[in-house]
């Protein structure tokens, strides 16, 4: 698919949550997105991002803050 002059590129669901499990700053940014789908996205982006949300303990923000700090 192409928009404009870029091009779009499509990643898996499993991919992306794989990406997230290995990467503390993927997961971060994966879950940032989710959140801002599920409050302002079109109904269809919110009903999605809410599905992940719900379906992947991975992006629940108690996990979140425990990734970011140091070891």
């Amino acid at each position: 698919m192409r928009s404009g002059p870029n091009y779009v590129v499509y990643i898996a669901t499993a991919d992306l949550l794989r990406l997230a499990e290995r990467d503390s700053e993927i997961r971060r940014a994966v879950a940032l997105y989710l959140a801002e789908k599920a409050k302002d996205g079109t109904p269809r982006q919110r009903e999605i991002a809410e599905k992940i949300l719900r379906r992947h303990p991975l992006f629940l923000p108690n996990r979140l803050a425990a990734s970011s700090k140091p070891a």
